[in-house]
């Protein structure tokens, strides 16, 4: 499964259209606080995290750096790739992502064959 967390709608919509599209499971999220209930209950309840987090950089409430903090402190967390999303420039912004422990950078607004190519190349399926 692929969580993609973004607060805008629209794009939370393209993203999961596209993705389900191309044959994934996907799950979204409004924001930071919504993305870590799911994935603690998931947790909770013995399921699997992710294979893939799309992470929005600036959500209200908690960022997607916030969030990735979060998401590394469950248990398995530190394993599951995240590919930052944002409107920030990508120049200024994807050398901090990746240092804060992203995968990859995708800047938006973006193209769809980006996307597939990221998520192709960063997705790992459960065994």
């Amino acid at each position: 499964m692929i969580l993609e967390v973004d607060d805008n709608d629209a794009i939370r919509e393209i993203v999961e259209a596209v993705l389900t599209a191309e044959g994934y499971e996907v799950a979204t999220a409004a924001d930071g606080s919504a993305a870590v209930e799911l994935l603690s209950r998931q947790v909770a309840e013995g399921g699997a995290l992710p294979e893939l987090v799309l992470l929005d950089l600036t959500m209200p409430g908690m960022s997607g750096y916030q969030t990735l903090q979060k998401l590394r402190a469950l248990p398995g967390g530190e394993r599951v790739p995240v590919i930052f999303v944002s409107a920030l420039p990508e120049e200024e912004e994807r050398e901090h992502a990746l240092a804060a422990g992203g995968v990859d950078y995708l800047s938006k607004p973006f193209q769809i064959p980006r996307l597939i190519e990221l998520v192709a190349r960063h997705h790992r399926p459960a065994v």
